[in-house]
């Protein structure tokens, strides 16, 4: 099982407390394995605000707002989709 390293999710905890922003997440290969560890730091629910786990391309399109001819010639994976993905202000 993938796991992602401890000192990375608390980077990612500290920077997003010591601004008060939060996060959430979009993702598909990764099967929920970045919601789980966000949600496993300390005060989580100060910082993660949840995610979805999406691998169909209609299911892209119809709950992340991907552009269905990006997804439909990628397959729903590419970098452009990716891009659509962390420009999004609010997704989930």
């Amino acid at each position: 099982m993938l796991s992602y390293p401890i000192n990375d999710i608390e980077i990612i905890r500290k920077v997003l407390i010591g601004t008060h922003r939060t996060i959430a997440v979009a993702e598909s290969v990764t099967s929920g394995l970045l919601q789980n560890a966000l949600s496993q730091a300390t005060d989580a629910r100060l910082f993660f605000q949840g995610g979805m786990t999406v691998y169909n391309v209609a299911q892209k399109c119809r709950q992340l707002q991907i552009e269905p001819i990006d997804a439909e010639g990628s397959n729903g994976v590419s970098a452009n989709i990716a891009v659509q993905l962390a420009d999004r202000k609010s997704v989930v």
